[in-house]
């Protein structure tokens, strides 16, 4: 074809193109193998897989691969062959792509005995929920160091403007700005130290009766508790848990308390009088000089709950992403928030992008094998049952290189979790991927090509050489 009325297209079609192309798009996905093996998947794809540049780079290779096959034209007998593979190299593009836009790969956790249908994806978004409606935002994702372009819901007048890719949470306590005139509807704080024993010597932490996640903890092998006016608390039975200390608000102010050794047998107790709770220090009498110090004390008093950025920033180690909403409320993965706006109130949840399968699967049984003479696992599979709702159960065995398949989904043995302290749970991995026949079919027109142009090629140089003779 005579390209010089089609310059572009000459440019488009040459040799010189579609070798920089190439080595662009092979010397980027080095750098993104580099950035994977050195930080992770998601830094890579930030980075490079999922980059603007990077899809432009495909679109450019599949513009030389197109521009070169117009090229030929007009078509004739022997351009078959080498259509072929350009045809086959543009299918399987097309199938990425298709895999791409509609494609899912996500994982599902499912623990030993029980049924689950949701898919998580590592797709964050804040879902905003009243009784009239429902706001859905994708939140995206940027590594540690990269600037949070902000997030704005006009409809409730809210902007995501701060991100976390991977937070650990922390806590102060504050005093109300109005504290209550009943005495009952305070919610107390205390900040306690231990020092002079194997404890934790020097370690503080707060007890907070304003929830009750907050209002007791263990400490080593004792455990605390903080209670405020009118809470009903049963008596534990003394003979058989862990040593305690136990503070209780009185009427007036005042603080009582009641310390336990579970190694003595005995216990004591006091009053700490109001307006000198702070400062406080309390003998334990677990053993010689262990005392308890109360380093603050707060009548009413507010939790503020913020992020700040982990000590692990890179890798499986490092913790799930936290957001900021109008400057105020933080919230982290998989937590709860609420918000009012012009008499309409709505529930906030920020997680994961997640989609329920119109199937189910049970773990009946999860197993692993491990090293002889180790407990290294060397192998691990679960033992599944498909429920739909218009066919009988049927059961399953996913393990590496097994995995089940089922309306469209594939379902691949990924990890577990096995902790003595809730129910062994397996990891599947769930792949849907429309685009794969077009893979496919991409690669059987490349081998196909390929093959007839070899084939032409052989059987000309035979003809040469009959011909010769």
């Amino acid at each position: 074809m005579n390209l010089k009325p089609f310059r572009h297209l000459r440019f488009l079609a040459s040799l010189k193109f579609a070798v920089v192309n190439l080595m662009l798009i092979t010397l980027s996905s080095m750098v993104g193998t580099i950035i994977e093996s050195k930080y992770d998947a998601r830094t890579a794809s930030y980075w490079v897989y999922n980059s603007v540049w990077f899809y432009f780079l495909l679109a450019a290779f599949a513009t030389n691969i197109f521009s070169v096959a117009v090229s030929r034209w007009p078509w004739k007998r022997k351009h078959i062959p080498f259509l072929l593979a350009h045809l086959g190299i543009l299918t399987m593009l097309y199938g990425a792509a298709i895999s791409k836009v509609a494609g899912i790969d996500g994982q599902m956790l499912i623990p030993e005995g029980e049924t689950e249908n949701t898919v998580e994806f590592q797709e964050e978004r804040l879902v905003l929920v009243s009784e009239a409606r429902t706001i859905i935002k994708k939140i995206p994702w940027v590594p540690p160091g990269i600037s949070f372009s902000k997030v704005r819901i006009p409809e409730v007048h809210l902007t995501v403007d701060g991100f976390i890719p991977h937070a650990v949470q922390t806590n102060s306590f504050v005093a109300g700005e109005t504290i209550p005139t009943d005495e009952t509807s305070r919610r107390p704080a205390i900040q306690l130290q231990i020092s002079g024993g194997p404890m934790g010597a020097g370690g503080d932490f707060w007890l907070w009766a304003g929830d009750y996640n907050w209002s007791s903890t263990a400490i080593g092998l004792a455990n605390f508790s903080l209670r405020s006016i009118g809470t009903d608390v049963a008596e534990p039975n003394v003979g058989s848990q862990k040593s305690y200390v136990k503070f209780r608000v009185q009427k007036g102010g005042s603080v009582a308390y009641e310390i336990y050794s579970k190694k003595q047998n005995k216990k004591h107790s006091g009053i700490l009088k109001s307006g000198s709770v702070k400062g406080s220090i309390v003998e334990l009498g677990w053993m010689p000089g262990m005392k308890l110090k109360v380093l603050d004390w707060i009548s009413h008093a507010d939790r503020i709950k913020k992020y700040e950025p982990a000590p692990v920033q890179y890798g499986n180690a490092a913790p799930p992403s936290a957001i900021r909403l109008n400057s105020e409320l933080w919230l982290g993965l998989d937590e709860e928030g609420s918000l009012e706006y012009k008499g309409e109130r709505f529930k906030l949840l920020y997680s994961n992008h997640r989609i329920q399968l119109p199937f189910s699967l049970r773990l009946d049984r999860f197993h692993i094998d491990v090293d002889q003479g180790t407990r290294n696992p060397a192998a691990y599979s679960s033992l599944v049952t498909l429920l739909t709702h218009d066919n009988p159960p049927v059961t399953a065995t996913i393990q590496m290189n097994e995995p089940l398949k089922s309306g469209g989904y594939t379902f691949y043995q990924a990890s577990y979790i096995d902790d003595p302290s809730q129910k062994t749970a397996t990891i599947l991995s769930v792949n849907k991927d429309p685009g794969r026949i077009w893979k496919y079919l991409g690669a059987i027109l490349i081998v196909l090509g390929s093959m007839l142009l070899f084939g032409v090629k052989y059987w000309r140089s035979r003809e040469s050489k009959t011909g010769s003779i």
